[in-house]
């Protein structure tokens, strides 16, 4: 396992300003007990890329918003669970590369190669659906990932696509309770504990040790998928994106006062109802 307080750049600035405005949050909700998303309706946990692999791009916005939330949300549309079918997965490479090109336009400022992205992004480009995983196969590594891509045009699949996102405040727990209960998947972001690279699935829920992660830059952030919660447990059940090794099987359970203390605003969902 990385050594302790030694993280990668996993793709998302947490001191970022998105500037939207919220619907208030609820301060009733007839909620149950405990709620999980349509699990079948999940892509399989896949690793963006971690420490162990050298170079890995910064990709985490595009597992969250993509591979994550896009996945999901085709599969719950054409009743069409994704197992382990690359075809009917989205895959997170080629849109990040979108990304960061338009990005880089309108910055008008030459980007580092391989460091993170915004969420906004990457829902305007999946308005228009993105390509499957066989289409544009996922890469972790940095230099081969660009190399790869390099020149290719590939058109988009639409089964993918997703109209206007909505967005909540992560403060406003009873609200994401009720979305997981009615089968929504949850796309955030979040800061970091430095105990966070060796939690291998105990204790249950995560509670975390305290202490702010930093990198180079400031605080290290990430995104994931919410997924489900559970008032016995006392936490959010998160689909992460650093391979099957990390936590549980490649998910955790988070004590609400950690999610609480680490998680930033906003949090997206997509429902066509």
């Amino acid at each position: 396992m990385p050594p302790q307080g030694s993280f990668p750049d996993y793709g998302y600035d947490p001191t970022f300003d998105v500037g939207l405005e919220f619907p208030p949050p609820l301060t009733e909700a007839d909620n149950p007990h405990s709620a999980n998303v349509d699990v079948m309706c999940l892509p399989p946990v896949g690793a963006q890329g971690t420490l162990q692999h050298i170079g890995s791009p910064a990709t985490c916005c595009a597992w969250a918003s993509t591979y994550g939330l896009a996945t999901f949300t085709a599969a719950k549309r054409n009743n069409s669970p994704p197992g382990n079918d690359n075809d009917l997965i989205a895959s997170p490479a080629y849109i990040y590369l979108q990304v960061r090109q338009q990005q880089e336009q309108k910055t008008q400022k030459p980007t580092p190669p391989c460091g993170g992205s915004s969420y906004n992004y990457y829902f305007q480009i999946l308005a228009q659906g993105t390509p499957n995983i066989t289409a544009a196969p996922y890469i972790p590594d940095c230099t081969q990932l660009t190399q790869y891509y390099q020149g290719k045009q590939i058109p988009p699949d639409p089964r993918f696509l997703m109209g206007a996102v909505s967005y909540v405040k992560t403060s406003d727990v009873l609200r994401l309770k009720q979305l997981l209960a009615s089968n929504c998947a949850i796309a955030y972001a979040t800061k970091l504990y430095t105990d966070w690279g060796q939690y291998a699935g105990t204790p249950v829920p995560y509670v975390g040790n305290g202490i702010i992660a930093h990198g180079p830059k400031g605080p290290v952030g990430h995104c994931m998928l919410i997924i489900g919660y559970d008032d016995g447990i006392g936490g959010f059940l998160i689909q992460n994106s650093e391979g099957a090794g990390w936590g549980d099987q490649g998910f955790v359970w988070m004590a609400y006062a950690t999610f609480s203390n680490l998680a930033q605003i906003p949090a997206f969902y997509y429902s066509e109802n």
